[in-house]
């Protein structure tokens, strides 16, 4: 069976809408539910503690009945069990309560985005921002209350890793098919995604992955043989030593273990440490992945994407979830050898050197695959992130994304952007093509010109990485994308706004000339320049890139480069209102160049005198 077989393209997107749970009501009841089991849990938690607290006295009073002799010693099991009992039980509510708390938290954020009001909450992304990237900053793909913090919900680093990755690298066509029809299965699975959103008692995300995964490639340094055998009867020594102190009261036989114990360690110290140093603190890490391994071991799925990926998982032994649960165990051990009351125990029994022998015993089993385990709960986050998204956006299409043989091709209808609300937010139309490549559009200041190229640069960032787009509908062959819009001046580096926007307008010419045909947004082209200069070079670079294949949009209040005469150059434009000394913006986008400015106007209405 070919790849293109197992694709079937989630194109038709009215029988979407009709097949979706309607996720405010959906996410409404969820969190009814788990609001309720916090009432719950919060009752049985008083409960028990008032029967802890009255089976504690009642062991006092029993405790001073047996010190009179009026029962039996013995009777104090009683209270002593049924307070134990009691703990386990106390324990197992809390932590039930602590799990229906992050389900509350779980919706309440839900809610609140698709009220528009997730602005400030999650990961922002920060640490994935470059400066050389083509179009990640411009774009908002980073940073606070940017297009990663409105999609991200993994629950690991790898999860953010991958997502980023797919937001800043467009897929191939193939791909994104693949990942539209994972996004279209997932987005219905909500217990997965909540079973895996709450996993943990940190709203953090966890496990480093990097660090993961050179541990796992690192060459083993224990293999066994006599250096573990010696250890293991040295231990028995040991404790042999220790009665045969207790019941003789002679010291010799611990003296010669202990002797023979403290050269052994001697000689393996450096090995110890070192493995001891490298796996130290990762208990939590593990936890978490053995815990995302396991749920999603149980999921059955069926688009061929994921398919793939819970593949990947499998091995010849033991399923990943146990085998990194059981180092999650020993890297526990290893916290635990800090303990003073094991510290003891360690000198006697060679703790940390039978706990290193585990660990490199495990890395040598395991340690070739943890690359590919971490990689493929990165890949399935990240698509539970996107479907999250697209459960909650059932009115946004999955785009259509033309053979990239054909000629470029971009059409988009009601175009709007994610990031702003959905009540204010105004949709404009555009398209392009191999014979009408490139709009320039002017407009008065505050128009929307600006927040247009980003709205026609994010979404093609969606599309790209496999998502639903903010549009009625969405064609386009692939692209790489390139952008220009929020381009600064750096005092650390020395470099003023107009040369940073010439290093970025030359990676872009360089783009053009490899690989995909280049989807360019460039705000207020070479404004950091006199308007001589900045005419001529505007005309440069963009006759330049339309003669490779590139499609694009420029803003402009220069009106002399609205003048270029090409036949593939379309004139756009926003404009705004003045009504009794206020102006007013609509932001839909007109044929043909400004015929106003408002600058004026603006000056004046912050009350200079102009």
């Amino acid at each position: 069976m070919t790849l293109e077989s197992e694709i079937r393209f989630p194109r038709d997107n009215e029988s979407r809408l009709n097949t979706r749970i309607e996720p405010r009501s959906e996410y409404e009841r969820r969190l009814a539910k788990a609001s309720l089991s916090v009432s719950q849990c919060e009752k049985k938690h008083i409960l028990l503690g008032n029967l802890r607290l009255g089976v504690a006295v009642c062991a006092a009073v029993l405790g001073y009945a047996c010190f009179r002799s009026l029962v039996p010693v013995a009777s104090l099991l009683v209270p002593v069990l049924v307070f134990c009992g009691l703990v386990i039980w106390h324990s197992r509510i809390l932590a039930a309560s602590g799990r229906a708390l992050r389900i509350r938290r779980l919706y309440e954020k839900a809610l609140a985005r698709l009220d528009d009001k997730w602005h400030g909450q999650g990961e922002t992304g920060d640490r994935f921002l470059n400066a050389n990237h083509p179009y990640a900053r411009d774009l908002d793909v980073f940073g606070p209350d940017s297009l990663f913090q409105l999609l991200n919900s993994a629950r690991t680093r790898m999860g953010e890793d991958v997502l980023a990755r797919w937001l800043c690298n467009p897929a191939q066509r193939q791909v994104i098919h693949l990942r539209q029809q994972a996004i279209q299965e997932l987005s219905t699975k909500l217990d997965l995604r909540e079973d895996l959103a709450v996993l943990g008692e940190e709203a953090t995300s966890g496990v480093h992955p990097s660090r993961l995964k050179s541990w796992g490639a690192d060459p083993v340094v224990l293999r066994g043989g006599w250096q573990q055998l010696l250890a293991f009867l040295l231990a028995l020594m040991n404790v042999g030593g220790v009665a045969y102190w207790l019941l003789v009261g002679q010291v010799w036989w611990l003296t010669v273990s202990l002797g023979l114990t403290l050269m052994l360690r001697f000689v393996m110290r450096g090995h110890i440490g070192a493995i001891l140093g490298s796996a130290q603190g990762a208990a939590a890490d593990l936890q978490l992945l053995a815990a995302v391994l396991a749920r999603i071991e149980k999921e059955p799925f069926t688009s061929a994407y994921i398919v793939n990926l819970k593949r990947s998982l499998e091995s010849d032994g033991e399923p990943p979830s146990v085998a990194v649960a059981r180092l999650a165990k020993l890297a526990q051990w290893i916290d635990s050898l800090d303990n003073p009351a094991v510290k003891i125990l360690n000198v006697l029994l060679l703790m940390s050197v039978h706990i290193s022998f585990g660990v490199e015993a495990w890395r040598r089993t395991y340690g070739h695959l943890i690359s590919k385990w971490l990689d493929a709960v990165g890949e399935v986050e990240a698509a539970l992130s996107l479907a999250a998204y697209s459960f909650e956006h059932p009115e946004d299409p999955f785009p259509e994304i033309l053979d990239e043989n054909l000629p470029v091709f971009f059409d988009a209808e009601a175009l709007g952007h994610p990031l702003l609300p959905s009540k204010t937010m105004v949709r404009n139309a555009v398209s392009f093509s191999a014979k009408e490549p490139f709009i320039i559009v002017s407009g008065s200041n505050m128009s929307g010109k600006s927040t247009f190229l980003r709205t026609a640069g994010i979404n093609t960032v969606l599309a790209l990485a496999g998502a639903p787009v903010r549009a009625k509908r969405f064609q386009l062959t692939p692209f790489q994308v390139g952008a220009s819009i929020q381009t600064v001046d750096s005092l650390a580096e020395g470099r003023s706004r107009f040369y940073t926007e010439i290093l970025r307008l030359k990676l872009i010419v360089e783009m053009t000339k490899s690989g995909l045909p280049v989807f360019f947004l460039l705000d207020e082209l070479l404004a950091g320049t006199n308007s001589h200069d900045r005419g001529i070079g505007a005309a440069g670079i963009v006759r330049g890139l339309l003669d490779n294949r590139a499609i694009g949009m420029v803003t402009t209040h220069d009106l002399s480069l609205t003048q270029l005469d090409d036949s593939r150059i379309r004139n756009r434009h926003f404009e705004d209102d003045l009504q009794n000394g206020i102006l007013h913006f609509d932001y839909q986008m007109r044929s043909g160049v400004v015929a106003k400015s408002n600058a004026l106007e603006l000056m004046r209405s912050v009350g200079l005198d102009v």
